[in-house]
C-alpha cells in the first residue's frame, strides 16, 4: 500500500497515511484539509496551499496541490470593479 503525506505549504507535514491508490489519497487529503483548523488570513500568510505527496522509494513526489476554498494562491487582493 503506498504512503502519502499531506503538507501545508511545502514544508509543514500535517499527516502521513497509507491508502490503496492515488484517488483515495486525494479524497482523504481533501477531507483532512477541510478538518484542518486554519484561520484564512494566517493560512494564506504562512502556507497558502495544501500539498499531497506520494512516497516513491526514498523520495516524496508531488501528486496534487490545492488552495483552500475561498482563498487565492498568494495573489494580492484586487479592488472591486467600479470602485
Amino acid at each position: 500500500m503506498p504512503s502519502y503525506r499531506l503538507l501545508a505549504g511545502c514544508t509543514t507535514v500535517l499527516e502521513v497515511f497509507d491508502v490503496e491508490d492515488d484517488r483515495q489519497a486525494i479524497d482523504y487529503a481533501r477531507q483532512l484539509s477541510v478538518d484542518f483548523p486554519w484561520e484564512p488570513r494566517t493560512f494564506q500568510t504562512r502556507w497558502g496551499y495544501f500539498l499531497l505527496e506520494r512516497r516513491d522509494g526514498y523520495l516524496w513526489q508531488m501528486l496534487f496541490a490545492w488552495v483552500p476554498q475561498g482563498q487565492s494562491a498568494k495573489c494580492p487582493e484586487r479592488p472591486e470593479r467600479g470602485s
